[in-house]
């Protein structure tokens, strides 16, 4: 039974007020006045992707031993080097074994996903790390400025002790273009959130929804539990649990 063993998460202590924006820039952009509510996450100017990575994955690996990781896969669209293996740093600053597989995983918002349900499948063959982690830019005055929050979360995955179990899972792969960002732009361009709602999720997303069905999973199936955390690792046994197999 592969799933998810142990989680963790890190935000920035930064925060951005949302209505100190929206007062600063009503005159031109009354548009934000919904947006102004609350505050989000932000990065501090030594903070990026790799670094919330090792902070979330060392959260995550509390009780663990780093060395038993077999594999580490890094979802990022904000990978800060473009050519060096930004897995590799963090697997370095957790002092992992060199031996294991490191990936990048970027391209696209779904770089999160795709890493976790390519971990899921390298946790077959031995307890896998997966983190994803952002710090996407925006303009000034900009709905963007006041929805992006920096942060990372990352999840270690297995087959022993597993808190939320892998049910299925189902990929669609098309090239509909809700916003894009070139390799020479800072920023997001965006396109028209009507197009994005009404071609985009309410045609794409039921699909990939029914594509993952299959036989209705038992109840309490993939239900949020109670982290567990075992001192001696991913492959520990519980004293009195024969088999190791938690009760």
């Amino acid at each position: 039974m592969v799933g998810i063993v142990a989680y963790g998460a890190y935000v920035p202590r930064l925060r951005l007020n949302r209505q100190a924006v929206y007062d600063s820039n009503k005159w031109m952009a009354p548009g934000l006045r919904g947006h102004a509510k609350g505050e989000r996450a932000m990065a501090n100017w030594d903070e990026d992707a790799i670094t919330m990575a090792v902070e979330a994955a060392r959260d995550c690996l509390t009780g663990f031993d780093p060395k038993t990781v077999r594999s580490l896969l890094l979802g990022s669209t904000t990978h800060p080097f473009k050519d060096r293996q930004n897995a590799g740093v963090v697997s370095t600053a957790l002092m992992m074994e060199q031996g294991l597989s490191a990936t990048d995983v970027a391209g696209s918002l779904k770089a999160g996903t795709s890493a976790l349900i390519a971990g899921l499948n390298a946790a077959a063959h031995g307890p896998a790390l997966v983190v994803a982690a952002d710090k996407r830019m925006a303009k000034a005055a900009s709905a963007a400025e006041l929805q992006y929050g920096d942060g990372a979360a990352a999840f270690l995955l297995g087959q022993e002790h597993v808190i939320a179990k892998l049910v299925g899972s189902h990929s669609v792969s098309m090239d509909f273009v809700d916003h894009f960002r070139g390799t020479e732009s800072d920023f997001d361009y965006g396109w028209e959130e009507r197009w994005i709602r009404d071609e985009g999720y309410a045609k794409i997303v039921p699909p990939a929804v029914g594509g993952a069905g299959g036989p209705p999973p038992r109840e309490g199936a993939g239900h949020h539990q109670k982290k567990h955390n075992s001192p001696q690792g991913p492959g520990a046994h519980h004293k009195g649990e024969p088999g190791g197999q938690p009760g």
